[in-house]
């Protein structure tokens, strides 16, 4: 459904709200102009009386009919919220029916006979924000807050759909429209002699306090992101060294087929687990080694070495997990690996420590035999809980930093703002320092102003509502 279709709000959309499958209730939402005329074609009270007037932020219990005939569908509690008081901005009820799927899509069935619309997804959310219930960075917060997966997360989000970064960014929008002001009076009234020279000292200020607030906020994108994303731990080794077993192991589930044939895993498999409140996301890769050219099993063993450089040139991409068999001497293949691994962060493991020990250090590349490796048997379990540690110990290098209890900027979309914005604000600076006209001043500073209004909807709208919205689930 487009940006159009969807900005047209003289329907009424309708929706289950609820996940698919049995629970204890359903929720089947309407929203727009005759969500009332809906309720009352579907709705009676428990006695058979008619729709009762409708009070907003009330709760009505009754039957929910088919509007044709009158038939009884289910038992359910009404909830009725007036216009101007709903998180759409517009009049919606929820109906709340026993948990049932086919009792629910029933329900919606009915709905839609009376006269609303299947929603779109984000479809809600959609008209919250454009009612001005919500500025886009909110709207962005909503899916946010269903996807976390930690308590972390989860605040990140709750600060963010409670306006932590739009009150940042409010702050900032501030100081360079009182910028602008200055910059812009002096081009339009240059020959008012009361209005004096360019302040640049108060310039100065006004945008550098601007940029500091910016580069805080970029600087905690990395952090944001691991939060989003789960912090990489990617699981790399030659076949059969036991990267799919110790997958398996840290998940506490067998999610990898595990098999004695070597090159099993083709894929890459991805899970995210939490520890202590962090997630960190598993990556299973295929094993390294040479390949018949072509075959599905060299492009697996490349994209898996693929998999392996990112992290050295990814400041966000985590750690490598370094497996090496202890109870074979070095490999070819495993030479190959630890060249892959070195210049990226990574953690070293002996792994099947159960065997008896034929692997030694000082037949490893001389740049890794200072190396400490951990010892853990991915079949016993052995050495685990120390792996798990000292992972967590990498992820936060051994030290919480304070502002990682506030918020963090986390999506993708802000970030490239934010650094367009802070880009912007430095050219403005310099041009400032150099005496350059005022027009172009103005220029860098507007285009700043301008990345901050994309941020939360204020400019360029159509370009990205469809994206972002196309993230939510229907009903939301």
């Amino acid at each position: 459904m487009s940006f159009r279709e969807m900005n047209d709000h003289s329907d009424t959309i309708a929706a289950i709200a609820t996940p698919p499958g049995e629970g204890g209730i359903a929720v089947v939402r309407v929203s727009g102009p005759q969500a009332g005329d809906v309720a009352r074609a579907v709705w009676r009270g428990i006695n058979g009386e008619g729709c009762p007037p409708l009070e907003s932020h009330r709760v009505y219990h009754g039957h929910v009919v088919e509007p044709q005939t009158g038939e009884i569908i289910d038992e359910s509690l009404l909830l009725y919220f007036a216009s101007g008081r709903s998180y759409t901005g517009e009049e919606t009820i929820e109906i709340n029916c026993h948990g049932g799927p086919f009792v629910a899509r029933r329900v919606l069935e009915a709905v839609l006979a009376a006269g609303a619309r299947p929603a779109g997804p984000g479809e809600f959310t959609r008209r919250a924000f454009l009612a001005g219930r919500l500025d886009l960075v909110q709207a962005e917060a909503v899916v946010d807050l269903i996807a976390a997966s930690s308590d972390r997360e989860l605040a990140n989000a709750r600060l963010q759909l409670e306006g932590a970064l739009s009150g940042r960014l409010g702050d900032v929008a501030d100081k360079l429209t009182q910028a602008l002001a200055e910059i812009e009076s002096r081009i339009d009234f240059t020959e008012e002699e009361d209005i004096g020279a360019l302040p640049a000292d108060l310039l100065k200020e006004l945008l550098g306090a601007a940029m500091l607030e910016l580069a805080e906020l970029a600087d905690g994108y990395k952090e944001g992101r691991v939060l989003r994303e789960g912090y990489r731990l990617t699981l790399v080794g030659r076949p059969n060294v036991g990267k799919s077993s110790l997958l398996n192991r840290l998940l506490g589930a067998a999610r990898a087929i595990v098999t004695p044939e070597a090159g099993t895993t083709r894929d890459v498999i991805e899970e995210r687990v939490v520890w202590r409140g962090t997630p960190f996301l598993l990556v299973d890769t295929a094993g390294v080694r040479p390949a018949k050219p072509g075959s599905p099993e060299e492009l697996a063993a490349e994209r898996s070495r693929g998999r392996a450089r990112t992290h050295a040139t990814d400041p966000a991409g985590g750690v490598l997990l370094v497996l090496l068999d202890i109870s074979e001497p070095p490999t070819r293949d495993d030479l190959e690996v630890l060249g892959i691994a070195y210049d990226a962060p990574h953690v070293l493991i002996f792994n099947k420590c159960d065997l008896p020990q034929a692997l030694k250090r000082s037949e490893l590349p001389e740049y890794w035999r200072n190396e400490e490796p951990l010892l853990v048997s991915a079949l016993t379990g052995e050495g685990i809980p120390a792996l798990i540690e000292a992972v967590i110990n990498r992820r936060f290098d051994g030290s919480r930093a304070a502002r990682s209890e506030g918020y963090l900027l986390s999506s993708a979309r802000h970030y490239a703002a934010v650094k367009r914005s802070l880009e912007a604000l430095e050219r403005a600076t310099a041009a400032l320092d150099e005496g350059r006209p005022h027009e172009i001043i103005a220029l860098e500073v507007r285009l700043a102003r301008e990345a901050l209004d994309e941020i939360v909807g204020a400019s360029g709208v159509e370009e990205v509502l469809d994206i972002i919205f196309s993230r939510f689930c229907i009903g939301k």
